[in-house]
């Protein structure tokens, strides 16, 4: 079931919007370090697209972290995300990380639930690596 926002989470555009935006932007930067640019274009699952100098160009970097954030907040905001399909080796993870991520939405009383459930997820991907080739 949707839930229904009136005038996005902070009932408008406001300096709590802009520092969320802000805090979704720095999070981008910080997957980007990891390896990880949901926003460049790429095959979907984790694979980007990008030659080496477009992937060193900061310019390009700052654009991705600011669409993220954009895009990020519109899916908040109409309480919709698109996470895709789990595969079934995964599933427990996923189910532990979707539930993490609701606590996350929720009270800080359910903060450590959260951390709880993310570690049973890190758990899960660890103990299910593919096979090296």
């Amino acid at each position: 079931m949707l839930r229904e926002r009136k005038a996005g989470r902070n009932g408008g555009i406001g300096m709590n919007q802009h520092s969320e935006r802000e805090r979704i932007r720095e999070a981008y930067l910080l997957m980007a370090k990891a390896g990880y640019r949901p926003a460049a274009p790429g095959d979907g699952v984790g694979g980007i697209s990008l030659t080496r100098s477009q992937l060193a160009d900061p310019t390009r970097l700052e654009t991705e972290a600011r669409v993220y954030a954009d895009s990020f907040i519109k899916e908040e905001n109409e309480c919709r995300f698109w996470i895709g399909c789990a595969d079934s080796k995964r599933t427990q993870a996923l189910v532990y990380a979707i539930e993490a991520s609701r606590l996350l939405c929720g009270m800080d009383s359910a903060v450590p639930f959260a951390g709880k459930l993310l570690r049973l997820a890190l758990g899960e991907i660890e103990s299910r690596k593919p096979e090296a080739r």
